[in-house]
């Protein structure tokens, strides 16, 4: 069950739904994480945050956010895939299609196919699976 900041439960079913309710979006390093991946896909950049173990504050429940230029497409990707990440505390490629395709009002371009490849290969490289 993923919550805003106020703590009301969220539920996004819609492109735009993720778009107005960016949760794991940050504009700097979040204190406490660190920076694990630094991806350019087609002159975009994303930046993948992970909770430090060491530093882990037990209020903290999204271990995985995300820095990004001003992309919509990147945005709604991204916000799936931590929300997915957040739930399950491991993502695989075809479990990331799947979150993608169900997302209504988004169709899945190569461009969101090479996002997910990405994120999910740095995710992998990284061995944050809990």
């Amino acid at each position: 069950m993923i919550k805003d900041n106020c703590g009301c439960v969220v539920e996004r079913k819609y492109a735009s739904d993720f778009l107005s309710r960016q949760i794991f979006r940050v504009n700097k390093k979040p204190k406490g994480y660190e920076k694990i991946a630094e991806i350019q896909i087609d002159g975009r950049t994303l930046e993948l945050y992970y909770i430090n173990k060491e530093e882990k504050k037990e209020e903290e429940e999204y271990p995985l956010k995300y820095k990004c230029s001003e992309c919509p497409l990147l945005i709604i990707v991204m916000e799936a895939l931590c929300e997915k990440y957040a739930e399950n505390k491991h993502i695989d490629f075809d479990t990331a299609i799947k979150t993608v395709d169900n997302i209504k009002g988004l169709t899945r371009n190569q461009f969101v196919t090479s996002v997910i490849k990405q994120v999910v290969s740095k995710l992998e490289e990284n061995s944050i699976y809990n």
